[in-house]
């Protein structure tokens, strides 16, 4: 099993999961990397959500770019 993205007071603890398989007998695999940044009043967090057919970023890929911004 891959680690969690872990942010406390601001810093990542990593900045991606390692990859997983899903479910059992599964022929997917998902990778999640990203990063947080925060300047003023806002906090901005980029995620990359990589699903793949094969180990390792192997195989045909989909990349979903995920963006959550924070203000206040």
């Amino acid at each position: 099993m891959a680690s969690p993205i872990r942010i406390s007071s601001g810093n990542a603890s990593s900045d991606s999961t390692g990859w997983l398989v899903l479910g059992p007998g599964s022929t997917a695999y998902v990778y999640l990397s990203g990063y947080h940044s925060s300047t003023g009043r806002s906090s901005t967090l980029r995620l990359l959500l990589q699903y793949c057919t094969l180990e390792n970023g192997g195989g045909a890929c989909v990349f979903y770019p995920i963006t959550l911004v924070l203000t206040s």
